[in-house]
């Protein structure tokens, strides 16, 4: 018989079982290694982000304004509210307003193409901040941007 070559047929499955039943203890080591890598590399590498957002709808004050302005405003108005809420100070008192001790996600603001929606994104670690600040951008927005707009 030549020893270069193993054959199925030669391997004993009691003596196999008996050989892994006294190494069990090893078994579980390679397991519990195995988990502890798994867990060590989500943990450092995943960090889950959460996204809320709010559509606006963008309209001059006067009621004599064509759509075509309301277009035009609604390009100002989302770059300046994306300027101004990327600003570390605007986060920190959105952040305050929404009850929010330490906030460390980003806050844009887009317009959807040939309208005059604005909406404003904000991105959280937690689904709890995501929500808290979107409510607070919403129902404040006048108080942050009333003196800009």
């Amino acid at each position: 018989m030549d020893n270069s070559e193993i054959r199925y047929s030669d391997i004993e499955p009691l003596c196999l079982l008996r050989a892994v039943l006294k190494n069990i203890w090893m078994v579980f080591a390679a397991g519990l290694c195995g988990l502890f890598g798994a867990y060590l590399v989500l943990d450092t590498f995943y960090a889950p982000e959460y996204c809320g957002s709010a559509t606006f709808v963008v309209m001059a004050k006067s009621s004599s304004s064509s759509s075509v302005s309301d277009i035009s405003t609604a390009n100002t108005v989302a770059s300046t509210f994306s300027e101004l809420l990327s600003g570390s100070i605007m986060q920190q008192k959105v952040a305050d307003m929404a009850g929010i001790d330490d906030f460390s996600g980003a806050i844009t603001a887009e317009n959807k193409e040939n309208t005059n929606l604005v909406t404003l994104k904000v991105t959280a670690p937690t689904a709890k901040q995501a929500f808290a600040m979107i409510s607070a951008l919403a129902e404040n927005h006048t108080e942050l941007t009333g003196k800009i707009f």
